[in-house]
């Protein structure tokens, strides 16, 4: 049987006419109906695509996403530890699936991690220099896969914003309308970024 291999970087455009065409949707005074499927469908699909494209800057580096992800919340806390079960919950990821991705950045000197001399049921997370310099680069080689020049920079920043919030406005309505309010999201949220 031959399984055709779905390409990640399919143009949103396109699939969103296949889609509408796809839903029986009656069209109203003459303009394109996107129902909330089609809207989820195309959202998913660029998150794949974007996974894809990031690993794919990250690679060279020694990192995937996840793990620069997982590097950056570490750096990011005051002293350079975290405890697992709140980066568990920042990360939005399985404890196990954690636990592998600090199997691999312990291998590879980036984090150490070790039970709370205070609570031993717990664990600590520690990143260290070299995890620092690591999370500094890669966010470097993220940074400077944004556009170069300044307008189509700015034009960028703002687009990423605007989407932003949309999508924070967007979880909001599909949590009122599941009754979760925010049951069993991630305890950290990320900002926009500055204005």
């Amino acid at each position: 049987m031959l399984v055709e291999r779905e390409e990640p970087f399919g143009r949103a455009q396109d699939r969103s006419s296949l889609m509408m065409q796809v839903d029986n949707t009656p069209e109203e005074s003459g303009r394109s109906t996107m129902t909330l499927s089609v809207a989820l469908s195309d959202l998913l699909h660029a998150q794949r695509a974007l996974k894809h494209l990031l690993g794919a800057l990250l690679q060279p580096h020694g990192l995937s996403y996840p793990r620069y992800e997982l590097l950056n919340l570490v750096a990011g806390t005051a002293d350079g530890t975290i405890d697992k079960v709140v980066l568990d919950h920042a990360l939005d990821r399985h404890s196990t699936t954690t636990r592998t991705m600090l199997e691999g950045l312990e291998c590879s000197g980036l984090v150490e991690w070790y039970r709370n001399p205070q609570d031993r049921r717990s664990t600590i997370v520690s990143i260290t220099a070299a995890g620092r310099e690591r999370v500094q680069l890669a966010t470097r080689v993220l940074d400077n896969a944004l556009p170069s020049d300044r307008q189509r920079f700015d034009c960028f920043s703002d687009a990423a914003q605007s989407l932003s919030l949309t999508l924070r406005d967007f979880l909001d309505v599909l949590e009122r309308a599941a009754g979760t309010s925010g049951a069993g999201m991630p305890v950290v949220r990320r900002s926009a970024g500055p204005p």
